[in-house]
């Protein structure tokens, strides 16, 4: 009888993957894609939204400290003049603005003398004196929490000379006992209302906020800066002060049908949020559904902990 020796079995090498196999790969890939990304998303949005609520909180602290030492907090709509005839002379309530906050002010005497000049300030430095620049709120609330914007060495505070506060804008800096600047701007993100670095269009457009500057929030790719709207101690909104070229509609977030405003005895600043768009403002109800229009949504304020219909 013939024994037969078995053969070694031979173990053929496997391929690749099959074709049904690549699919269901892909598939699971795109399952686990679609449920991580936008938990990875909501993630950089809270904390993005942080950031922002973070740095409102630090303006907020900055007006603060502006009150203390002023006695009131910024206006969110003043016109400043470089003269006292056509200028000041005619304009009771920015006058009336300047006085409360420093009462020593010097409008000068309206008679066109040496000393009359002394007290007129080049804000744009076009080497005339002769100008009114209209600030709203997005432009006070820099303004009056840095002092003078100069491209060379940022914000210079306000002079410590009582009869001339806006001294700081004479010359290369402002003086060392300078009264500010009361926030620390991150620079990359102090532009004008266009986008622009402060004062780098004034030759072409001859505009105020060429010179006067407005913060974006840290919102990558922001295209609307902060909204800065006050109460003015309790006396009531105006929507005019909020009311900029980057916000042409918009009228502040009341709190009920009657106009009684958010914040309504100090002040509201307002991001734009991740849409780059205010909405129309108005009523803002968080008990309600939509708490907000649609487009203010996402807005980021001072008076909740984060975007409006959360």
């Amino acid at each position: 009888m013939k024994h037969y020796q078995n053969s070694p079995t031979r173990h053929r090498p496997r391929g690749g993957f099959t074709l049904i196999e690549l699919i269901m790969v892909i598939a699971i890939i795109a399952t686990l894609a679609a449920l991580i990304f936008p938990a990875i998303n909501s993630v950089r949005s809270g904390v993005k939204v942080t950031e922002v609520r973070q740095e409102i909180s630090g303006l907020e602290s900055a007006i603060a400290d502006f009150k203390l030492k002023f006695g009131q907090a910024p206006p969110s709509r003043i016109t400043l003049h470089e003269q006292w005839t056509n200028g000041w002379a005619t304009d009771r309530q920015s006058r009336a603005i300047i006085r409360g906050l420093w009462p020593k002010f010097n409008f000068g005497d309206g008679t066109g003398s040496p000393a009359d000049l002394n007290t007129r300030i080049d804000f744009n430095n076009n080497s005339y004196t002769t100008d009114s620049f209209t600030l709203k709120g997005d432009q006070c609330l820099v303004f009056f929490l840095g002092g003078f914007w100069n491209p060379n060495d940022g914000f210079r505070g306000f002079s410590p000379i009582p009869t001339k506060p806006f001294a700081a804008a004479l010359g290369t800096t402002g003086p060392s006992s300078a009264v500010g600047p009361f926030f620390d701007f991150d620079l990359s993100r102090v532009k004008d209302e266009d986008g622009d670095v402060p004062g780098a269009d004034y030759a072409a457009t001859n505009a105020s906020l060429a010179y006067f500057p407005v913060y974006f929030d840290p919102i990558p790719d922001q295209q609307r800066p902060y909204i800065y709207s006050s109460s003015y101690e309790g006396t009531g909104y105006d929507v005019a002060d909020v009311q900029t070229p980057a916000a042409p509609a918009f009228n502040g977030y009341t709190v009920n049908a009657n106009g009684l405003g958010w914040k309504s005895k100090t002040f509201q600043i307002i991001s734009a949020g991740f849409d780059g768009d205010y909405g129309t403002g108005g009523l803002y109800d968080p008990d309600a559904n939509p708490a907000i229009d649609a487009a203010g949504k996402d807005n980021i304020t001072n008076f909740t902990t984060g975007m409006l219909d959360q």
